[in-house]
């Protein structure tokens, strides 16, 4: 990452536990031991929450790991050259989940609707069919 990258981020991050600031600030203006409490409480849940969570975590780093390595080195087209090329094919199915994740993009962002999506390429599948 570009150093003003991270430099980006760590804005976001200070701008968004800087809006929560003056609510802590004002919420608790006369109450400071319901501050005090409400605050360690906050932190604690937060760690408690970050720890639960670190074996998934560390998990989703192995198979990432995992996977990168497989694609590194070609497995299975490299024990079975050219009888992986349809099926089995690493590149193929990244290639299929790039699409489905820039459909669901798309989705999100409203400017596709899957009713639409779906005559879409029934119109398309008809006009290939017409024109082989």
């Amino acid at each position: 990452m570009i150093y003003r990258e991270r430099l980006d981020y760590v804005g976001i991050t200070l701008l968004i536990v800087g809006s929560f600031v003056p609510w802590l600030y004002y919420g608790f203006y006369c109450e400071y031991l319901a501050y005090v409490i409400y605050l360690s409480l906050v932190i604690t849940l937060g760690v408690a929450s970050m720890i639960a969570s670190l074996g998934w975590i560390i998990l989703m780093g192995v198979l990432y790991i995992g996977g990168a390595v497989l694609y590194t080195l070609r497995i299975p087209e490299r024990f079975y050259p050219g009888k992986c090329d349809i099926w089995f094919e690493l590149s193929l199915g990244w290639r299929g989940f790039q699409h489905h994740q820039r459909i669901q993009g798309l989705q999100v962002k409203g400017s596709v609707q899957p009713e639409l999506l779906d005559e879409k390429i029934v119109h398309f599948q008809e006009i290939n069919q017409y024109s082989s």
